[in-house]
């Protein structure tokens, strides 16, 4: 190692200052580099160690439902209905029909429903009714065979909000003109498909909620890994269930409408998510 000779200015003492050199820095900053990286791979090593440990370890499964709820409006609603007769006189028959489906036109109309608004399809059958039961006579048997004519309409009630009354108003007319069937409604809202995305991934954290509630208070201490089991279809279902076999041809008691055709429950809906996920856990 060498030495400086500097000088005291103010004693005119010659001052010595070691000089550190090059190669002894490298060696220092070396040294300090091992050291750091002995730690690193000691850490890795514990670290790795205690991942293989964890991995060995037994674990437990517990399967949770999660759910989540939203109240949401309707904004159209599609009824359906079907004019249905039958008779051996086919030509009869099918004036008889056409009859009902201009007079049911005329009200769909009357109501402001749009004719792009409204489809219909008409179909025209053996009537096999009387035979299907096997009990039939021979009387029966040799009888001049029915034909059915169905004619199906699929109506659309836009503005759904502005117009809960015009579905029940529709039904009531065309009971009154002998129209056989009425299908569920179905309803629609809009943007719905990512309203149940969103409550599925709420009813997800809602599962995870419930899973370590469970989870501690049987003694366990974290969730290792997760798999969603199912997942409820209910958010999607558009229809309102209610019994199809109305018929303008059966009177209740009080003859009332409410007997006889579908209502309108109300104007929104709460809609579902729910799912199975199951959770393991140590």
């Amino acid at each position: 190692m060498t030495n400086i000779n500097q000088t005291d200015n103010s004693t005119n003492t010659p001052i010595y200052k070691p000089k550190i050199s090059f190669l002894n820095l490298s060696i220092i900053v070396t040294l300090f580099s091992f050291i750091i990286l002995a730690a690193l791979i000691g850490g890795s090593i514990v670290y790795f160690q205690s991942l293989r440990y964890q991995d060995s370890v037994k674990t437990s499964s517990i399967s949770v439902t999660g759910t989540a709820e939203k109240k949401v409006l309707y904004d159209k609603l599609t009824m359906a209905f079907t004019i249905s007769k039958s008779s051996t006189d086919i030509a009869a028959l099918n004036t008889q029909v056409d009859d009902l489906t201009n007079k049911a036109q005329d009200i769909l109309t009357k109501n402001n429903i749009k004719k792009e608004d409204i489809q219909t399809n008409k179909s025209s059958y053996p009537d096999y009714g009387i035979f299907s039961s096997g009990l039939t006579t021979e009387s029966e048997k040799n009888a001049p065979k029915k034909t059915v004519f169905d004619v199906r309409f699929s109506v659309k009630v836009k503005d759904l909000q502005n117009n809960l009354s015009l579905p029940n108003n529709i039904a009531k007319q065309l009971v009154d003109i002998s129209v056989d069937r009425f299908e569920p409604y179905q309803y629609e809202v809009a943007g719905q498909k990512n309203i149940c995305e969103d409550l599925k991934s709420e009813a997800i954290v809602n599962a995870r909620e419930n899973a370590f509630k469970q989870i501690n208070a049987v003694g366990g201490k974290k969730i290792v890994s997760s798999q969603i089991q199912a997942s409820g279809e209910g958010c999607d279902s558009s229809g309102f269930p209610y019994p199809i076999g109305f018929s303008a041809n059966v009177k209740s008691e009080t003859d009332s409408y409410q007997s006889q055709s579908p209502e309108v429950v109300t104007g929104e809906k709460n809609i579902s998510q729910q799912v199975l996920v199951n959770f393991e856990y140590r």
